[in-house]
Parts: structure tokens; C-alpha cells; sequence
């Protein structure tokens, strides 16, 4: 293999992990009580009252997590095998934050959760639900899909672009006349398609919450 057809194999391998951005986590969220419209059902005898605040995203739906289930399979074929997972996650609707619940005694996983195109927010917390009224506070983490149709146009300049300039390498040493015009056009497809990706890139980013018992056991006001 020629230097050139190595250069190139190398780029087209270093595409991926560079379309991916990880931005800094976010600040823990204040502690406050949610702000409503309307006053929350009563207090039920048995149950605790727990208010839900999210705070970067409006809207936000709070659901208990009931159970999570993983799967694998793997298909095989006379030249390669390819391994698929796949995640599932049961949950129990609450409430639309900011707002107010009355829950069961007990320790729960709830998780926030809201899509914005083209950003789907979440965040999970373990809470404790007993007598005493609690506040959850959260700043939902996200992450942000790339445009499709980018994507897809971004993979096919760089592989088509990496196969022109991996055959103009192969030729460039006894076809001059045919290998340098392959390479040299390969190598602008293959630069075109790596902009367009890193132009739109996967977004990742982690949030943060928190519960916390009000010593007023306040835990909502009225807007």
C-alpha cells in the first residue's frame, strides 16, 4: 500500500469520532418551588408530595421508571458478523413539570424527559418519597441529532471521495495522466464530505438534579 492510499484510509477513519461534540455538563439547578397555575390535587393519607421542576425546559414530562430490558443478536455471514443491541425502558407517567404529585411511600428512579427537534432532553434521578414534602430540581441533559440529510450527504462525498482518491493512488506511480486527476478530485470530495459532517455533528450533553426537603415544606407557589 502506497502512502497516498494510506493517507486517505486514515482520514476516512478519523471522520467519525470527530463528528461528535461533547459539550461541559450543566449547573446543578436551583433550589426553588415550581411556580403553577393551579393548585395541585390535596394531600392523600399514605402518599408523599413531591414537586417536579424543570428548569431549562418548559413542558417536561416526569415519569417513574418501572423496569428496563437490554437485547442482542448477532447476524453472520461467510465474510463478517454484525452484533445489534438493543434498550427498552417501561415507565409510569406522573406529571407535566413543574408541577405537583402525591406518590407512595418509597425510593423511585424518575426520569424527565421532553423532545425538542432536533434536541431529545433528559435526565434521571433516584428520589426518597416519605412524610415530609420534597422538591425535585433538574436541568435536563440532551442530546442533539445531526440533520439526516446532511448526514447522508456528508458519508456519501467522503466514501465516494476516499474511493476516487484510494484508485488515483493506486495509479498515480504508472498512469500519472489518470491517477493524479482521480486523487487530487478524490481528496476535495473526501475534505467536502468530512466539513459537511463536522458541520453537523452529534451533540451530547449531561445535566443534573437534585431533591431536596423545603424547611418551610413549601413546595409550589401560585403564578
Amino acid at each position: 500500500m502506497n502512502k497516498g492510499t494510506s493517507l486517505v484510509l486514515v482520514t476516512l477513519l478519523s471522520l467519525s469520532p470527530a463528528c461528535s461534540r461533547v459539550l461541559p455538563p450543566l449547573e446543578a439547578p436551583t433550589r426553588r418551588a415550581p411556580a403553577l397555575d393551579l393548585d395541585p390535587p390535596p394531600p392523600v393519607e399514605g402518599q408523599g408530595r413531591v414537586a417536579f421542576d424543570s428548569q431549562n425546559v418548559e413542558g417536561a414530562d416526569v415519569a417513574i421508571v418501572t423496569s428496563r430490558s437490554t437485547s442482542s443478536a448477532t447476524a453472520w455471514s461467510l465474510s463478517a458478523s454484525v452484533r445489534v443491541s438493543g434498550y427498552g425502558e417501561s415507565t409510569t407517567p406522573v406529571c407535566t413539570a413543574p408541577c405537583v404529585a402525591n406518590i407512595p411511600y418509597g425510593n423511585y428512579e424518575v426520569r424527565f424527559s421532553k423532545y425538542l427537534e432536533p434536541r431529545s432532553y433528559s435526565q434521571v434521578i433516584d428520589i426518597q418519597v416519605g412524610v415530609p414534602p420534597t422538591v425535585v430540581n433538574a436541568n435536563l441533559g440532551h442530546f442533539k441529532f445531526p440533520s439526516t440529510a446532511a448526514q447522508i450527504t456528508g458519508i456519501l462525498l467522503a466514501t465516494l471521495g476516499g474511493a476516487a482518491a484510494i484508485t488515483g493512488g493506486a495509479f498515480v506511480a504508472f498512469e500519472p495522466a489518470i491517477g493524479l486527476p482521480l486523487l487530487i478530485g478524490g481528496g476535495v470530495g473526501l475534505g467536502a464530505g468530512g466539513v459537511v459532517l463536522l458541520l453537523n455533528p452529534n451533540e451530547l450533553q449531561k445535566g443534573q438534579a437534585a431533591q431536596y426537603q423545603p424547611q418551610d415544606g413549601v413546595v409550589y407557589t401560585r403564578r
